[in-house]
This record gives C-alpha cells, structure tokens and sequence, in this order.
C-alpha cells in the first residue's frame, strides 16, 4: 500500500462504458518483459517445491539456492504494478482488479515471509508466527477497504456473506462446488501458515502458489488464451497438491472441520476464529502450558490425547475400538 500510495497522479482510460483502468504509478521503472522473467523462474521454483521432484531439487541444487530463488515470488508481485489493472472486478470475465493484485502481493509476503521464518530463523513456535500471520491479514483488509467494491467481492467473501449479495447462489451446483472448495482452501492455507511445524517452508511454497498463479491464469483470460472455465479447473487443480504434501494428523482434521463450520455456517468473525483455533491449538499440543510455565506456574496442562497427534497410534486407537464394538455385539 505504501508503494502504491507513493506514485504520482493517476491517468486513466476505459476500455468499455463502465470500466476504469489506472496507469501505471511511476514508481516503478518500467523494464520490457522482467515480470514475464520473474513469473518463469516463480513457476519453475513452484514446481520444485509442489511435486515429488523436490527432495531431489533440494539436494543438487542446494537450500540455500533455493532460498535465494524465492525471492522471485516477491519481485513477481511487486513488479505486477507496472501493468494497468481494472479497479472493480468484472462479473462476467475472471481477470485481474485491484483488489486482487493487491491481496496477491499482501499473501504472498506472508508466505515468503513464513519460509525465511522457518529457514534461517528456524521459527517452529505457533504463538511466535501466529501474531506475524495474522498481520498480513489485516494489510489485506486494509486493501480491501480502500480498493474493494460492493460490485463483487473476493471469493471467500462472497461465499460466507451470509445472503447480503446473490453470492453463487444462481450458479450451477459444479461452480458453486468449485467456489467453495477455493473458499475452503485459504482457509486450510491460512491454518497450515499458523500451525504446521515440521515443513514449514514447502508448506509456505503450497500455498504461495495457487496465490500467484491465480493472478497468473486471470492474464490468460484477460488475453484470450484462455476460458475462465478452463483457468477454474487449472486452478483446481494448483489447490489439490497441499491435501496430498502435508502430514494430515487426526487433530489437524478435527481443527479444519471446526474451522469451516465456525467460518461458513455461523460466519464467526475470522480474527476471533484463528484467534481462538491458536489458543486451542496451542493448549492441546502443550506449547501454551510450556511458555506460561517458564512466566507463572499455571495449570494448562493439556489432556493426554496422544493418538489425535499420531497417524499410527490413532489407526491402533481405532482398531481397538472396533474389535471390542465387534466382540461386545
């Protein structure tokens, strides 16, 4: 926002009766085709880090090459602002507005940022990442109340509005399907940049992605190359590699389910949400009980529930249930 706000008068043309484009701020100096440079190797890096071909990546090339590659992701978004983008979302083509660029460069700091947390500063606390998450959502509220537009909102939004816009609801049942499944992703994204210890840089990568090929297949609608059908089902398919990367735990199922019922059935406000899936989360995994120890001697142990953290001892848990259901009938 502060980059934005620091260029100088805005021009604008239309290229139909009720749109407005602004001109590039002259901030940026413009260079013919580096942002198509930067989205190459931002692409390339994905693939390395959303594929099975990462371990192998990560051991020719090296981590600390890899890390240096990451910065691509930042001058893709920054870079972004040289182009003229609509300031209001069109409702009958998927393309870029300002709304969007501008959340695209806000998410993808926060992943950027989580991966040089978790590499150089080796950050696996969730109370210390958990404030530092949440302050990149509140930049892209920021940037949704300065740019947004009561025309159409972000997908998100306009699927837990609670019935204050048509939303989807006029759709057919595959594209509502669709919207919300995208919905119900940022949210496992957000959760994962919150909680997720064990990888925390390739997780960061997970998500960064399907952030900034969005943006990516909005230019491939905006120029014809492609249906935005067709950018949908690509875009789904972006989505589906973090449900398959990341070790999904039996509490980290419990904390999702809890989270879209809170999220799109009683649209609980996000800030208290995460805020109390940080506190829980914490307290059960007994992060909370080991940093109030070391100030107070407070009584939060958690309950022993071991099997929920374990992928084996929860199969055991269950199959002991199940024998002794059988026997008992």
């Amino acid at each position: 926002l502060i980059l934005y706000k620091a260029g100088g008068p805005v021009a604008h043309s239309a290229n139909d009766e009720d749109e407005e484009i602004e001109a590039p701020r002259n901030f940026m100096i413009y260079i013919p085709h580096i942002h198509k440079l930067f989205g190459l190797f931002a692409l390339i890096n994905i693939a390395c880090y959303i594929t099975p071909l990462h371990d192998t990546v990560m051991d020719v090339v090296g981590v600390e090459r890899m890390r240096v590659l990451s910065v691509v992701h930042v001058l893709l978004a920054l870079t972004s602002f040289e182009f003229r983008i609509g300031r209001s979302r069109s409702n009958q083509l998927y393309t870029i507005y300002r709304e969007m660029q501008l959340h695209t460069v806000v998410f993808t700091f926060r992943s950027w940022a989580c991966m040089i947390c978790a590499q150089y500063f080796e950050c696996e606390s969730v109370l210390a990442r958990a404030p530092f998450v949440l302050c990149w959502h509140i930049l892209a509220d920021l940037a949704t109340k300065y740019f947004g537009t009561p025309t159409g909102g972000t997908t998100i939004r306009r699927t837990t509005d609670g019935g204050k816009t048509t939303g989807y609801k006029d759709e057919p049942w595959y594209t509502r399907f669709a919207v919300w499944f995208f919905s119900f992703s940022q949210l496992v994204g957000t959760f994962m940049m919150l909680t997720d210890s064990t990888d925390s840089a390739r997780m960061a990568m997970c998500v960064m992605g399907p952030v900034q090929i969005s943006a990516f297949l909005a230019t491939l609608v905006r120029k014809g190359y492609f249906h935005s059908r067709t950018s949908f089902v690509c875009y789904l398919s972006v989505l589906t590699p973090i449900f398959f990367i990341h070790q999904w735990r039996p509490m980290d199922v419990a904390f999702l389910i809890a989270i879209t019922v809170f999220r799109f059935n009683f649209r609980v406000s996000k800030y208290v949400m995460w805020i109390g899936v940080i506190l829980a989360f914490t307290y059960l995994s007994g992060e909370l009980g080991e940093m109030t120890n070391k100030l107070a001697p407070l009584p939060l142990s958690p309950p022993s529930m071991d099997f929920l953290w374990n992928n084996t001892e929860f199969m055991a848990t269950l199959r002991d249930v199940v024998s002794f259901t059988s026997t008992t009938v």
